[in-house]
């Protein structure tokens, strides 16, 4: 029934998503599914990307620190297998069974989950985008092992964060806010400043600044500050801008 709508709606839609980017057929579900590999572990310099035991494109083939891969379309098809192997280590970090979707979007994330070690957050986003929104698509992933729950704001600057509310509430260590399967949270485009709290309090982990455009997709990553005891460090995903340096928002104690 979901495909069947918006199929029905597409000729009149596409006048009204033609300043969306090029994302129709996703908020359509006509879309192939598309996959990605993000490395936000320091401690994997080699993350490689399998599907049903064979090595994948070149762009997810020993994927370094802060490095995103492209998103790539596969076939549609159940019970496919997913593998994150650490080439270096010689050894799998990950291996899942996942239905690819057509007009979803799956990134796998390696994450540092110790002071020694890895793993992996699959993310299924199912890519619901009001057609004819030029919002921007956000998902917070919490790969911070050396905190608590956090928080996340994002108010214009000079905000005062005692007057604040969280953008994201109790995004919990090795996880996605919204969870998996569910949308992202869009906002406006504009300049922000973002902070990170422990859940509930305005202990601040990270305060920075972010401005992007509309009609973008971000991920969020806080991830653990080794030099800066009890501080985060915040990472910035952009769909599209892939086999590059992911962001890193400077922090501002």
């Amino acid at each position: 029934m979901k495909h069947t709508l918006k199929f029905a709606l597409a000729c009149a839609a596409v006048l009204a998503a033609c300043g969306g980017g090029g994302d129709l057929l996703d908020r359509l579900d006509l879309a192939d599914p598309a996959v990605r590999l993000v490395n936000a572990s320091p401690l994997d310099p080699s993350a490689t990307l399998y599907r049903d035991g064979r090595r994948l494109d070149d762009a997810t083939t020993r994927a370094g620190y802060k490095y995103e891969s492209n998103y790539f379309d596969v076939r549609e098809e159940n019970q496919a297998d997913w593998e994150v192997r650490d080439e270096v280590a010689g050894r799998s970090i990950y291996f899942g069974t996942t239905d690819m979707e057509r007009g979803n979007k799956y990134s796998f994330v390696v994450l540092q989950t110790s002071a020694t070690t890895n793993g992996v957050l699959a993310i299924n986003d199912p890519y619901n985008k009001n057609l004819g929104t030029e919002k921007t698509r956000m998902r917070v992933v919490n790969g911070a092992y050396n905190t608590a729950n956090v928080d996340v704001y994002l108010n214009a600057p000079g905000t005062d964060i005692a007057a604040a509310s969280p953008f994201i509430s109790g995004a919990v260590f090795k996880n996605s806010q919204p969870l998996s399967g569910d949308d992202a949270k869009t906002l406006n485009g504009g300049d922000y400043q973002v902070r990170v709290t422990t859940t509930g309090t305005k202990t601040v982990l990270f305060a920075g600044t972010l401005s992007f455009g509309n009609n973008q997709d971000l991920m969020l990553i806080p991830v653990a500050n080794e030099t800066l005891a009890g501080r985060v460090k915040m990472l910035v995903v952009i769909e599209g801008a892939g086999n590059r340096q992911i962001s890193e928002l400077t922090d501002t104690p």
